[in-house]
């Protein structure tokens, strides 16, 4: 029929652990949608490059965070190791978009 609109099918190439919520989320749209997550996301494979960047912060100018993985991940890690989340006064820290800015708050 003139003027239908064909549906919808995603490929959703998110990591696989954000991956679920937004299927669930698709399939309640009614938009099929199958996973192919091209990446993974995990913490640094070296827990003593994560300890050397939270001793470095305080000489540090500015810290970037380009993902919520990534807040998650450093933050995260330093919690493990026992550490406190406190950051230094002179140290700015940005993030490339509205969901890293999200997660740096809630930290």
């Amino acid at each position: 029929m003139p003027g239908e609109v064909a549906p919808v099918r995603l490929l959703l190439t998110r990591p696989r652990a954000q991956a679920d919520d937004w299927v669930r989320r698709m399939a309640a749209l009614n938009v099929p949608t199958a996973s192919l997550p091209l990446i993974d996301i995990a913490p640094a494979a070296d827990p003593a490059d994560l300890a050397q960047a939270w001793s470095a912060l305080p000489a540090t100018d500015l810290a970037m965070f380009v993902s919520p993985n990534a807040v998650e991940h450093f933050f995260d890690r330093r919690r493990a190791d026992g550490g406190q989340d406190a950051w230094p006064d002179r140290t700015w820290a940005a993030t490339v978009g509205p969901g890293s800015a999200r997660a740096l708050i809630e930290r």
